[in-house]
Formats: C-alpha cells, structure tokens, sequence
C-alpha cells in the first residue's frame, strides 16, 4: 500500500499505529529506493506528478524529498518512541492526540488534556528532535495549530474535512454565494427561510434519501422512525410510539432523572470539596448517557456511579461517528469500504466490537425487564406496552431498536447542548452574571424547590434564553437532512432544481443567517430572544429538524438541558 501510495504521486506517507523499532525500519524500507530501502520503481504515475522531473532526476531526489511519516498514537509506540525516532529515514513524528489519549487512559473529552498526555507530547517532541527529525500533531482548528507552531512543532492540522466542510464551508458560501449553493455534482445546500419551510413541509414530496440507511441500528426487520425512507411506514411507526415522546410522558418521568441528577450534583460537590480540576465536559456526557439509560433500559449505565467511561462506550463513539457520517455521503460504497478499511484499522475493529457490547448489553436489559414481569411505568415499559399491543408490527426487536437509537440520539446530542450553555457562558462573562442574577433571586424568592423540577426550570425566561442560545450556536447535529427533489423538479431560491437532486438545510449556517437572527447572529447573546421578533426566531430554530420528520425525542432532550443547565 506504500508503494501505491507513493507511485500514484504522493508526496510522502503517513502510516499510522506504528508501534516499534522495527515497523519504522519496514516503513522506510517500503518508501525508500535502494540503497535505502526496497521500493520497486515505476516512474509513469509518480514521475508525472513531479511536472517537467528526468527519470534520473527522479530518483536522486525521491528518497530525501518524499517525506516519510510515523504516527505514534498508541502507548505501546510512546515506550519506543525515542527507538522509533532514531530509525534512518523516518523524516517526522506525528502525533495522534485522541488515539493517543486513549490508549494511555486518558481520553480527551471537550478538549482536556490530563497531564500525562501533555508529557507525553513533550517527550515525544523531545524524541524527534533530538533525532534530528521533525515533530508533528493533529490540530481541530487554527487557534491550536498556532499554540503547537509556538511551542516547536514543524507540522501542524488546522482542522477536520468531516467538521469544517459541512459547517464552515456551508455557512461561508452561503455568505458568499447566496441562499442555495451547490456542493455536489448532485446536491444544493440550501439557507433561505421559504426554502427551507417547502423543502420540510408535510407533504411536500421532498423524500429522505439513502444517506440514512448507513444509521439503522439493523436490530429489527423494521426500519426506526430515523431511517425510515417511506413516508407512509413512517407514518405508521411515528403514531405507534409518538404518545410515548409526548412533553407530558416525559413530565411524567421527571422523578427518574431526578434521581441521575442527584448523583451528577453529589459528583460536582465531592471534587468541589476536593478542589479538584475536572473535565466538566466529560462528566456531562456521562450524565446524559445514565440519564438514557434510567428512562429507557430502567437503570443508569454506570458513568457517573464509576466515573469513567464504561466499556469505553462514549470512545468508541467519538471514533466511529466520523467514519459513518463520511459512509453516509456514499452509502452504497459501505460494505467496500469495509471491507478495504477494516483490516488496515486496529482502532476501528476495537470501535465496532465495543458496539457490538452495547448492542448486547442493551438487549439484555430489555429482556431483562421482559422476564421480570411489568415494571415502573418508564419509557422502556411504555414501549413494551406498544409491543404487547401492536404485535407484529411493532415486537420485541422494535423495542430493542427504539431503545438503542435513544442512546444515540438522546445522549450525545443533549450532552452537546449543555456543553454549549457552558462553553459559552465561560466566555461571555456578561451573560454569565445575569444568570447567575436570575438563579440567586430566584431562589431568594422561595421560588425553587430543593429539587428543581422542569416547570420551576422553564419559569425562568434568562435560564430558557441561555439554552436556546446554546443549541442555535453550536446545533448538536452539524450536518445537512438531505431530501430528494420531488417529479418534475422544483424551483428553490429563484433557480430550477431538477428531479432527483439532493438539497437540504445545515442549521449550522442556518442559524446564522442574520436576516432571521440579527445583525449580531455570529454572537451568543441570549438578550435576543427578549426581542419582539424572538417567536419568529423560534420558528426557524432547526436543532430538531423540521416538519413530520422532527426529531421524535426533541421533548427529552429539551427537558434535560433546561434541567440539568439549571441545576
């Protein structure tokens, strides 16, 4: 594969989870011509990339100029690393920070790094350039590309295809081009308010299209209201189950999340007592995993009881989701490309055996409940219920395949909201302090209960600006809900869009269009929703999609950010 690599016209291979002495030296021996190594030589592709290069020019310069990479990433590579870093030929050691992290035990989670993981930087820096090599790290973004140039590093990331394209992108040539742009050979990106209400209007015709089908958990012969592409099935499926999401049935669980709550809050208070740094991003997401565990499984996981990630769980999402999102793009391309990628991925293979575990633990606490007869009146038992009495067309496997997506649809995008409040009220001081004004009075009152409920929560109009603030700013899912245009095409945005082509609607550059939100759109400033126009803004808010295909669990989520945010 190196040499493939390297006769198609790379410039260089990076090779990643290389653990030793001996895989840099194989390395190099692929990428190099002799005497340094054994690559065959085929000039056709490789010269060709090279512009106006001799053959023999070619290969006088090949070895010192294609630059030869080794990623350590794994622990069992920083034990050998300063090995590795003296092997010839070998030109950088680039770090993967996440893998890294998390093969050390230390998993990077909202951007916190354990100080074992910043010396591990430090030593693996130290190793290259005492080798004369160069030092290389993964980036998200600019601002730390420019903190790791400044320290010595001579190749830096300055940010993700699967976060900047969809988001950043979208948002600028929205900017730059207009309300509709086109991003594919086959799809528009759209970010126009009457667009926008046609495209997710029922009945529109607008169908979803197969970049769901890579989502289905597959635990059912029947599709999850999510992936469901047929409008009538969907239809079907919603009315079975959508009293269950209903604001008044999660009202009625209050008291389950109260009790997750209550650990969360005795967690914050030991390390406060402890003043211990943590990583409060971390914990959230612990919290909102337990939190879909007690109202659909009938108990928490265990994050917050053993303050960790259990089974590795959260990990093993944080790895796969880049690659399903990228699958989506070209769903019929996924069994290739599992079948090309999986043997070459140590760290993917351990992602999808860590699902599998989910997969099973969540079957079993389904049967579990099954066995023992009908239990508390949950969410988990309402959806038992639906199976008793819509048998066959809606059984245990639904059941299994509703609780499953609500791990992933609840938990990693509530956590994202919260985090948002957080984030972004750490970095507006101002915003903070009205907060914090509104809580103390509030309570100074005798307006809130030693255990806040969720009215209590959503009387509060600065607590309810700061959380729909949080989800416009950063929406849990940056990333367009791409529909299929209708017969006979249709004309969006003063241009004619032909049948069968792609648009859809990011809302991270939705909800940044001032003509909605204001002048001041790419701030955060919950005053805005004290305006006289906040109910239009409302109307366009699109964390939880749009039309008959809203997100299902919108009132869970929406329940457990106020609540918890408040808390």
């Amino acid at each position: 594969m190196v040499k493939r690599a390297l006769d198609a016209g790379a410039h260089g291979i990076c090779v990643p989870l290389l653990n030793t002495a001996d895989d840099a030296r194989k390395l190099v021996s692929s990428a190099k011509f002799p005497p340094q190594g054994k690559r065959g030589f085929s000039p056709e592709l490789a010269i060709g990339k090279f512009a106006s290069k001799r053959t023999g020019d070619y290969l006088l310069q090949a070895n010192d100029a294609l630059v030869t990479i080794a990623q350590i990433e794994t622990k069992e590579a920083l034990d050998n690393v300063d090995e590795i870093a003296a092997v010839p030929g070998i030109d950088v050691l680039f770090i993967g920070p996440f893998d890294l992290a998390n093969d050390i035990g230390h998993p990077i989670i909202g951007g916190i790094m354990h100080d074992e993981l910043k010396a591990a930087f430090d030593r693996i820096y130290k190793a290259a350039t005492d080798n004369g090599k160069w030092a290389g790290i993964y980036c998200n973004n600019g601002t730390e590309g420019h903190e790791y140039a400044q320290k010595g590093f001579h190749m830096v990331s300055i940010g993700a295809d699967l976060v900047d394209i969809p988001s950043h992108f979208d948002n600028a040539l929205c900017m730059a081009r207009g309300p509709i742009v086109r991003i594919a050979p086959n799809e528009c990106s759209v970010c126009d308010p009457q667009a926008w209400k046609e495209i997710y209007a029922v009945n529109a015709g607008f169908t979803k299209t197969d970049f769901y089908l890579t989502q289905a958990p597959n635990l059912s012969p029947h599709a999850d209201s999510f992936t469901q592409l047929d409008e009538k099935k969907h239809t079907f499926r919603r009315r079975m189950i959508q009293h269950i999401f209903t604001f008044k049935t999660v009202l009625d669980n209050e008291k389950y999340i109260d009790v997750v709550t209550e650990l969360f809050m005795q967690r914050m208070a030991e390390l406060a007592d402890k003043g211990t740094v943590f990583d409060i991003s971390e914990w959230v997401h612990w919290y909102t995993f337990d939190v879909i565990g007690e109202l659909f499984f009938g108990r928490m996981f265990g994050f917050l009881r053993e303050r960790k990630d259990i089974g590795g769980y959260i990990a093993a999402v944080d790895i796969i989701l880049p690659h399903a999102i990228r699958v989506a793009v070209l769903p019929k391309l996924l069994w290739p490309l599992q079948i090309l990628v999986l043997p070459f991925s140590a760290k993917l293979r351990r992602s999808l055996s860590v699902f599998k575990s989910l997969t099973a633990v969540s079957k079993k606490l389904v049967d579990e409940r099954v066995e023992s007869g009908k239990g508390r009146p949950d969410m988990l038992e309402r959806l038992l219920e639906v199976s008793r009495e819509k048998s066959p067309d809606f059984d245990i496997t639904d059941v299994y395949t509703e609780s499953y997506t609500a791990i992933f649809a609840g938990s990693d995008t509530t956590a994202v909201a919260i985090r948002s409040a957080l984030y972004n009220l750490c970095k507006n001081p101002d915003a903070y302090a009205k907060l914090q004004r509104e809580i103390d009075q509030y309570q100074a009152e005798g307006k809130l209960s030693s255990i806040i409920t969720y009215a209590e929560a959503s009387n509060m109009p600065y607590v309810t600006a700061v959380c729909k603030e949080a989800m416009r700013v950063f929406p849990s899912i940056a990333l367009s809900f791409p529909r299929h245009v209708p017969k006979g095409g249709r004309n969006l945005c003063g241009y004619y869009i032909p049948a069968g082509y792609r648009v859809g609607v990011n809302p991270a550059a939705f909800h940044f269009v001032k003509s909605i939100f204001g002048e001041d759109a790419d701030d955060f400033n919950p005053d805005r929703w004290f305006r006289s126009d906040a109910k239009e803004m409302e109307r366009h808010m699109f964390q939880f999609g749009q039309g008959s295909r809203q997100c299902i669990g919108k009132n869970v989520r929406a329940h457990v950010t106020l609540f918890s945010h408040e808390r």
